[in-house]
Order: C-alpha cells, then sequence, then structure tokens
C-alpha cells in the first residue's frame, strides 16, 4: 500500500490565469464570474480583475512537428461536422463575413489566403481553430444586443484565445504553422479590437516563427517540400508584409480610436468595449449617407481647409463617421467593397488630421497612403451593377482628388491621378467649389515642385 500511494501521481489540471486578484494571492481556485467571484462574493472581499495578459507565440527550441493538412483547392470551405455546434457556427461565418471582409483589404492574389486556405488549415490545427472561433465570435452580429449578452460573448472569445494558448503551450513540439496561423488571427482579433499595439506585437511574433522561411539557404530542398512548407515559404511572408502594411492605418498609440464613454465604461474588458463599439444602434440606412458625409468634410469641414472644423471637432467627426460605417456593413445592402472604401476614406481623413497639440509639426502618414491608394487601384477594375459602379466611382474620385490636394508627394499624386483617370466619371470635387481645371493647375504646380 505505501509502495502504491509513493508512485500515485497527481492529476495535472490546466493552469488558469484569468481568475481574479484576490483568489490569485490566496492560491485558491476561482470561478471567474464577473462581476464578483463567489467566493470575494462569500468572504465580503474586493473582486478585481486583471486586464486581458497579452500572449505571443515565440518560436520553441524543440522541432517543429509535421501537420498534414486539407487541400487548399479554390473550392468552397466546409466546417467538418464533428466541430461543436458553437464552433461550427462561427466557422461558418467566417467563412461567410470575416475572411471575405478582410480579404477585401488585401491585393487581389490574397483572397484565396483569406478565404480558403487559412479555414482549411483551421480543421487541422487546433490552436488556429480556437482563434478563428474567437475572430468570428467578436465580427458576428448578435439578435437584439444588449449588456449581458455582449458580455456573454466576450467570455466566449477570451475563452477560445484561451483554449488556443493552452494547446500551444501545453505541447511539446508544436506545429509552427499552427504557431504561425494563430499569431495571424491574433493579430486580426486584436485590430477587430480596435487595439492596434497589441496587433504589432502578435504580428511580429509571427514574423519571427516564419523568419527561417525567408531565407531561402534554410529552406528545405524542393523534393521534400510539404504544402505546410509551401504556405510557410510563399503564403505567411506575404501575408505578415500585408498586416504590418494594414497596420499603418490604424491609430498610433496613444490616439483614440474609440468613443470616450466606452474607454471609461469598458476599459477592464476590452473584448467588450469592441463588441459594443461594433454591435450598437447603426445610425444610418443607406451609403449615400456616409458618402455625402466624407464629400462634406473633405471639401468644407476638414481643419485643412480655410473656415474648416478645429482638429477636435474633426476627431469626433471622424470617429462617429468611422463607427457608423462599421455598424452599417452588418446592414448594407450595397457591396462590401463600397463599405471598404466608406472606412478607408476615413482612416485617409484620420492620416491627414493634424496633431490636437498644436506645437507638433505637422506630418502625414505616407504608409497609410499608400495602403489606401493600392486598395483604390484594386478597386477601379471591380465591375458592380450601374448604380453602385456610379457610387464607387464617385468615392474612388473623392479619395483620389483628396490626396492629389494634400498630400505633398510626387509619386502618391501620380498614383491617385491614375486612381482618378481610370474612372469612367472623372468628378473633381474641388473644382465643384472652386473653378474649373483646378486638377489640371494642380498637377503643373506640382510638377513644377518636383522638378524643383
Amino acid at each position: 500500500m505505501h509502495v502504491e500511494a509513493k508512485n500515485r501521481k497527481r492529476r495535472k489540471a490546466p493552469k488558469v490565469r484569468t481568475g481574479c486578484l484576490a483568489c490569485k494571492q490566496a492560491r485558491i481556485k476561482c470561478d471567474e464570474a464577473k462581476p464578483d467571484c463567489l467566493r470575494c462574493k462569500n468572504s465580503g472581499r474586493d473582486c478585481k480583475y486583471d486586464p486581458v495578459r497579452i500572449w505571443t507565440f515565440e518560436p520553441s527550441a524543440v522541432s517543429a512537428s509535421k501537420v498534414i493538412i486539407p487541400s487548399a483547392k479554390p473550392s468552397p470551405v466546409r466546417p467538418l461536422q464533428w466541430f461543436p455546434p458553437e464552433e461550427r457556427q462561427a466557422l461558418q461565418h467566417y467563412e461567410r463575413r470575416t475572411g471575405p471582409w478582410i480579404a477585401n483589404y488585401a491585393p487581389p492574389e490574397m483572397r484565396k489566403l483569406w478565404e480558403v486556405t487559412i479555414p482549411r488549415c483551421a480543421q487541422a490545427l487546433p490552436a488556429t481553430r480556437h482563434v478563428m472561433v474567437a475572430v468570428a465570435l467578436l465580427d458576428e452580429p448578435t439578435p437584439h444586443p444588449d449588456t449581458s449578452k455582449l458580455l456573454a460573448r466576450s467570455q466566449r472569445v477570451l475563452y477560445h484565445y484561451n483554449r488556443a494558448i493552452r494547446h500551444l503551450t501545453g505541447s511539446v513540439a508544436p506545429s509552427k504553422l499552427d504557431m504561425t496561423l494563430t499569431s495571424v488571427l491574433s493579430w486580426l482579433l486584436e485590430v477587430l479590437g480596435f487595439n492596434s499595439g497589441t496587433a504589432k506585437m502578435h504580428i511580429a511574433a509571427a514574423d519571427k516563427l516564419a523568419h527561417e522561411y525567408r531565407d531561402p539557404r534554410l529552406c528545405r530542398l524542393a523534393s521534400s517540400k510539404t504544402e505546410t512548407d509551401d504556405i510557410m515559404q510563399i503564403d505567411i511572408p506575404a501575408l505578415i508584409d500585408f498586416c504590418q502594411s494594414y497596420l499603418t492605418t490604424t491609430p498610433a498609440a496613444g490616439n483614440r480610436s474609440t468613443p470616450d464613454e466606452l474607454n471609461t465604461e469598458t476599459s477592464a474588458n476590452p473584448v467588450l468595449a469592441a463588441l459594443l463599439l461594433r454591435q450598437g444602434l447603426c445610425p444610418i440606412s443607406k451609403a449615400e449617407e456616409f458618402k455625402e458625409a466624407w464629400e462634406t468634410y473633405f471639401t468644407t469641414l476638414q481643419p485643412l481647409m480655410p473656415g474648416g472644423m478645429t482638429v477636435a471637432e474633426a476627431d469626433d467627426f471622424i470617429a462617429y463617421w468611422k463607427v457608423a460605417v462599421l455598424r452599417f456593413r452588418y446592414i448594407a445592402t450595397v457591396p462590401s467593397i463600397i463599405v471598404l472604401l466608406g472606412y478607408l476614406i476615413g482612416a485617409l481623413a484620420r492620416c491627414l488630421l493634424p496633431s490636437r497639440n498644436s506645437n507638433e509639426p505637422y506630418s502625414i502618414n505616407c504608409g497609410a497612403v499608400d495602403f489606401i491608394l493600392a486598395r483604390a487601384t484594386d478597386m477601379t477594375v471591380m465591375q458592380m451593377e450601374p448604380d453602385h459602379s456610379r457610387m464607387l466611382e464617385e468615392m474612388l474620385c473623392l479619395t483620389a482628388t483628396t490626396v492629389m490636394r494634400f498630400v505633398p508627394n510626387h509619386e502618391q499624386w501620380l498614383k491617385a491621378r491614375a486612381v482618378w483617370d481610370a474612372c469612367e466619371r472623372q468628378i473633381d470635387f474641388y473644382a465643384l467649389s472652386k473653378r474649373d481645371g483646378y486638377l489640371d493647375d494642380l498637377e503643373n504646380s506640382n510638377n513644377d515642385a518636383s522638378v524643383a
């Protein structure tokens, strides 16, 4: 009996790091109830939680295990039927809505990666799947949302995110592809949650994981390459470059990207704050409203125009309409590319906005302008119904003429002019309020400046 007791091993339970501070200090299990856990409620203690800890997935000294993933042929993705109902529904939402939406931000050659390859990998890679479920739960509309429903949804988002962490930290030799795609989808989770600082950390971790595949000297011989190797060597570097360039369009650290009242009320639960922001009441019912709002802003209201708004007023205006466009996406009847361009125009407005600190010199985020112009260029060749095509062209003209008017970079001016020239209905929004031929005069002065 003594020998049997000595050899008996204690069953290990997964370590939970999300309990309240009081239970952590007492080293006792916390039921993680909100706002007060059961132990704190019974003992009368002040129950507080740490903000969600940021995890990044770093390369391991242990060689990565091999994973066989399903074929990535361009056929419709169907989540496997043996997944639990919540996961199956979330993966289906990612397939129908989230994947195509983020793919619209990417170059055309990367659409298959977001819409087909990553969802197929998620069928075989558990950590990737759980983060994809978390992303879809954050993006999927909640029927008749209220704070209690969104709080429950935020807890499910965190549950699946923590499950992904446990899959990777609990594995002796986790798949490098699983770690890399988990980092990429964690980047997307933070982008959808308006947290660009943490998103940068995740994509930097993915870049570090994929580093050896960027060096052709370290790649395997072609005869021994697997589909996983192809994804890591070809798709992942392009994916990381896209994610890093997209982040140029997000507010820098310290800049407000959500309304002040949400920052105050939900600072301890950023996932809930993102859900409240995304799924609030939409103040508009048709795309023409945000198109006209941006036209009015750029031609008469922005601080760079004589008699325009103050910087603080413009900042509030941009934040309001970016949120309006974001919420309109869930009810839009126009093609999603029009909604996307409406959001990118808001990003252009923000990168042209002077600092609230009048002592800081005026500067333009050229990386963001390049990203916006690249997506606008892709949109010039898209085909859609005449009414929608007309609206898209008008918004493209607004984007192009704004860059030509306010961005003093000759290369970007030429890219913007190419977008404007590609539109059948070439509208010079600034000539409407000044005189005909305004952009032609501006081109001459721009060329003279570049020669000088």
